[in-house]
């Protein structure tokens, strides 16, 4: 089902079987977006697609080094009353820190058109080495799992507050966050950055890079 039209497929690596059958549910279509903006696909369509892409890009992806990267449950946005809990990641340095305390932290906000939140565009342990900071990620709600805005920017609030709420405990200053973000991830810090600055009044650094979604 218009399989050939991926040019990814010319490497072997993409012939893994849950990614044949996630590109195979997107039809003639050519990126994630595409696949939102199909109105034969049904929202179970949706959500099935997405549940192949992650599994499918599970292989192709080293576990974290636990020693090091610890996971958190952050408190949802405030904004939204019934917002679920946000999981987190942190990744510290493997070996020195650039500062002895009160650190910078980059908080990076995943890509996936919206549609997933895949955690191999927030390679938080290698950042956090090349910079010798820690290094944070999120999974926030996709318009897959039926979220609407601003779900997702929520949630992206839910992890930044979280930072600042525990920066004594991560080592981190809580006036010192860069927010980055890859492809959706990049829409996402500058649909989050006015809501912490209105809630927070910090100086946050803001770095993302968008596409045309």
């Amino acid at each position: 089902m218009g399989l050939d039209k991926f040019r990814i497929r010319d490497d072997a690596k993409w012939g893994h079987p849950e990614l044949e059958v996630s590109y195979s549910l997107m039809g003639q279509s050519v990126g994630y977006s595409e696949v939102l903006l199909n109105d034969d696909l049904s929202f179970e369509e949706r959500q099935e697609f997405a549940a192949h892409a992650e599994d499918g890009f599970k292989d192709y992806l080293p576990d974290y080094d636990w020693s090091r990267v610890t996971e958190y449950e952050a408190p949802g946005c405030i904004d939204e009353p019934d917002a679920p809990p946000v999981k987190m990641l942190v990744a510290n340095p493997k070996e020195k820190w650039s500062y002895k305390r009160n650190s910078p932290c980059i908080l990076i906000i995943p890509g996936g058109g919206l549609t997933t939140c895949f955690r191999f565009t927030a390679d938080i342990e290698n950042w956090a080495d090349k910079f010798g900071v820690p290094v944070a990620t999120l999974t926030y709600r996709t318009l897959c799992q039926g979220a609407q805005y601003p779900a997702p920017v929520n949630d992206c609030e839910a992890a930044y507050n979280f930072l600042v709420e525990h920066a004594k405990e991560l080592n981190i200053s809580p006036n010192k966050i860069v927010l980055h973000g890859n492809s959706s991830g990049g829409h996402l810090v500058t649909g989050s950055l006015p809501q912490v600055k209105e809630t927070w009044h910090y100086p946050t650094r803001m770095y993302g890079m968008g596409a045309d979604h």
